[in-house]
């Protein structure tokens, strides 16, 4: 189970995480699934993820989004000022079809998830809240920071402590595979470091027609749901 949020010795490596990698962090400071990629997902990606992670039960603000680049000035500035949730999710996303989609105005959709322990935040624990903001503004005006590296990447995803894991893209799930020191298959589910896991070769390219949605969201559906 997702240790409680609001307990100091579990918030003091996010802490320390968010003062150190901020430029290459959005959404919720200790979310239950940590997303991966190479640079910031589009506002389309980013909500599919995390309204299917809200389908799977993890609430709608389930998502730490970690990139092993920084974000640009502009490019942070954009995705900062996003019509967004919590979560940083944008509002309006993309669907898959089927059973349940991904995707839509901002809710979860088929069984939507309810919020839990590792779900639920209170809102100076996201990256809503007034701080965050502040640090965020600070992110976009200071230089571009140093892409991640292994132990970077380690003490990223250690100090968030997800439930699940996902890779959006190759260079991700290689740099995931480098740091744990273990095999990440592409399109695959695998478990990282007692945790479940799934790599995309390359997730944003499955938004483009319906079929290569099924195709991810079958895919996500390997992460099991919180029940």
């Amino acid at each position: 189970m997702k240790k409680p949020a609001n307990s100091n010795m579990y918030t003091a490596a996010a802490d320390r995480v968010w003062r150190e990698f901020g430029a290459h962090l959005l959404g919720n400071r200790m979310g239950p699934w940590c997303v991966v990629s190479e640079r910031p997902l589009g506002e389309a990606a980013r909500q599919a993820i995390a309204n299917s992670a809200a389908a799977l039960g993890f609430g709608e603000d389930a998502c730490t989004f970690a990139t092993l680049e920084a974000a640009e000035p502009a490019e942070a500035a954009s995705v900062a000022g996003a019509d967004c949730g919590q979560n940083g999710a944008a509002k309006n996303g993309t669907t898959v079809d089927g059973a349940t989609e991904i995707g839509t105005s901002g809710t979860p959709c088929g069984r939507g998830g309810t919020a839990t322990e590792g779900g639920a935040r209170e809102q100076d624990d996201v990256t809503g809240g007034d701080a965050a903001r502040t640090a965020r503004r600070q992110n976009v005006t200071a230089a571009p920071a140093a892409p991640l590296g292994k132990d970077d990447l380690f003490l990223v995803v250690e100090g968030i402590d997800p439930l699940r894991v996902v890779a959006a893209d190759a260079a991700s799930a290689g740099a995931l595979a480098a740091t744990y020191r273990q095999d990440v298959p592409l399109d695959a589910h695998c478990r990282l470091f007692g945790r479940d896991a799934i790599a995309f070769r390359q997730f944003e390219s499955l938004l483009d027609d319906n079929a290569h949605k099924q195709k991810a969201w079958a895919l996500l559906k390997k992460l099991p749901r919180l029940d």
